[in-house]
């Protein structure tokens, strides 16, 4: 947790610790669950993104394109 986050994203941050250990618990058996846990955050991003004031759901969707230019950077070497 960062001090410098609201007590909503401290919040936020320990449910999804949280959620990310029972699932892996869960589905440890066959891998993890890695894909459950992605597409279940996919659905919920979704729906709530409407919410945002416009402005925000811009930001939100150029933070997510730069963190998948960076990861496909990353890609060629497997760093």
């Amino acid at each position: 947790m960062s001090m410098w986050y609201t007590e909503n994203q401290n919040n936020l941050e320990l449910v999804l610790k949280k959620f990310n250990q029972a699932v892996e618990k869960r589905f440890e058996e066959h891998g993890g669950g890695s894909s459950y846990e992605v597409g279940y955050l996919h659905s919920t991003l979704i729906h709530y993104i409407k919410f945002l004031p416009k402005t925000k759901q811009k930001e939100l969707i150029r933070d997510f394109v730069d963190a998948a230019k960076k990861q496909e950077q990353r890609m060629p070497g497997l760093e």
